[in-house]
């Protein structure tokens, strides 16, 4: 009976610590998304994790190129369609561009962005070319859809590096916690002030 109570106690203190990592992720998660620029790069680790996000968005898009590459090798779409080159514009908004040759037409430019942390179509620059092709259209616009479903919505290359930003801000709240904590009232009371006062530049 002993050991059912040990057993039940250790499985219920795991779950409070399981619990309680979860709504720090959610919180610092949440303080993350709603912070400057200015502010993230104040700090080095987080500056470097920033470049880490950007990278990662390039090789999502890379990988969804070689997904739409691999899909139009399938026997219905290889014998329609033909995958031209892509073209890889990297920086602030960085998108892959594309044409498929369809009957020695190109049909251009297909376009892939990060929307939401994952690779994503953007149909406006084709849909009319697209309709044009009438069913053939339709089965290519599907067959991308269904790829961006099921293969696009899972790549987690930015989920892994804001994971690691989390992490960092985690770290830095028990370094904080561990200097905060050794503090006199007074001394929070001053430290409260001066926050307020002499660096609220940064609010």
């Amino acid at each position: 009976m002993e050991k059912l109570k040990d057993i039940f106690k250790t499985a219920l203190q795991e779950a409070k610590k399981f619990l309680i990592n979860e709504q720090t992720v959610a919180i610092w998660k949440d303080f993350l998304e709603n912070l400057s620029l200015q502010i993230k790069e104040s700090d080095k680790v987080l500056r470097g994790l920033l470049v880490k996000q950007d990278s990662a968005g390039v090789s999502s898009l890379r990988k969804a190129y070689a997904a739409v590459e691999k899909k139009l090798r399938e026997k219905e779409l290889s014998k329609r369609f033909e995958l031209g080159k892509a073209v890889l514009t990297k920086g602030k908004e960085s998108k892959i561009e594309f044409s498929i040759k369809y009957n020695k037409e190109d049909i251009k430019p297909f376009t892939i962005k990060v929307v939401d942390k994952r690779p994503k179509f953007d149909w406006a620059p084709v849909d009319a070319q697209l309709k044009k092709l009438k069913s053939d259209g339709r089965l290519l616009k599907a067959s991308l859809i269904t790829l961006e479903e099921t293969t696009f919505d899972y790549m987690d290359d930015i989920d892994q590096v804001i994971q690691k930003q989390i992490e960092h801000l985690i770290k830095l709240e028990s370094e904080l916690d561990g200097y905060i904590g050794n503090l006199s009232a007074l001394q929070i009371t001053m430290l409260r002030k001066l926050l307020e006062e002499k660096y609220g530049e940064f609010k």
